[in-house]
């Protein structure tokens, strides 16, 4: 099994360079019922406390991880195109951890942890997951972004 094609112990799906793919959701979880996509792009699979951390700052925002959201985890290096994707797949907001918007084709200014509006769509981009994890600053940061983005 190649490097990006290591599968989750409990998650079932796979790591990949999601430029590779062109049935996305394929490679999603969760039921995606408030149209969120969240990407988190780490170089090894995503562990349970990561996972379980992700989902306690959702649940801040009243996100639940399973059922609100689609998870993508891709590695750094990915890079798709994010308009050709939203096309095929409802995304209303986009949660990107560790992934770019230059990564996803777009080519836009913004400040990391700031939601901003483009597209008639909400975009938070933040640093990786296992970098905010265990910071403080970098915690505060993102709580803040996300009570931007999911109360106004």
């Amino acid at each position: 099994m190649s490097k990006t094609q290591q599968t989750f112990p409990l998650l079932y799906f796979r790591l990949f360079n999601a430029f590779e793919r062109d049935d996305i959701r394929s490679c999603l979880i969760g039921n995606n019922a408030k149209s969120i996509l969240v990407l988190v792009a780490e170089n090894q699979e995503i562990s349970d406390d990561l996972l379980e951390f992700l989902s306690k700052i959702l649940q801040a925002v009243n996100i639940n991880l399973r059922q609100d959201i689609a998870l993508l985890q891709v590695t750094p290096e990915s890079s798709f195109g994010f308009i050709q994707m939203a096309r095929k797949f409802p995304v209303e907001k986009l949660l990107s951890f560790g992934l770019p918007a230059k990564r996803l084709g777009l080519h836009w200014r913004y400040t990391p942890y700031k939601p901003i509006e483009k597209i008639n769509r909400r975009f938070l981009f933040a640093e990786r997951l296992s970098q905010i994890q265990n910071d403080r600053q970098r915690k505060l940061l993102l709580w803040k972004g996300l009570q931007e983005m999911f109360t106004s």
